[in-house]
């Protein structure tokens, strides 16, 4: 069994990932600050010895805490509309990538090694190739 940690774990995406990891038997918590979606993806998990949900705003508030003892992060939580950014580029500077900067940190104080990012997409250009090669040239529409 393991400790694992999701960010934006409240999410459509999230709630799965809780869903399946909980049936292996691990130990999940959730961090989610529900901006964009409800706890009820998660609510029949609430109960469960092995699942505790903390609402946080991974921006702002103080993290380190929640990831004691930790084995592995799942990271989730960014901002997952990808226009808005095009209007105010400052949501995806703070929503993506400081609060991966804070996930980040909160890590390596908290000595976990092992990290699962998830990549929108729609975040990418149209590609005529699928599956993508890693060395496949696109161009971004987003900063996500």
């Amino acid at each position: 069994m393991s400790k694992i940690l999701i960010t934006g774990g409240a999410g459509f995406i999230g709630s799965h990932l809780v869903d399946k990891l909980i049936k292996k038997d691990n130990e999940v918590i959730v961090l989610d600050n529900l901006s964009s979606w409800k706890k009820e993806f998660i609510q029949h998990h609430f109960d469960n010895l092995n699942f505790k949900f903390y609402r946080v705003d991974l921006l702002t508030n103080k993290i380190y805490k929640y990831f004691k003892n930790v084995d592995e992060v799942w990271h989730l939580a960014v901002n997952a509309d990808v226009r808005s950014a095009l209007k105010d580029i400052k949501v995806d500077i703070k929503q993506n990538i400081i609060v991966t900067y804070r996930v980040l940190e909160a890590m390596r104080k908290s000595n976990v090694k092992k990290l699962s990012l998830l990549h929108l997409q729609q975040s990418m250009a149209k590609l005529k190739k699928i599956p993508t090669p890693e060395d496949y040239p696109c161009k971004p529409i987003s900063l996500y």
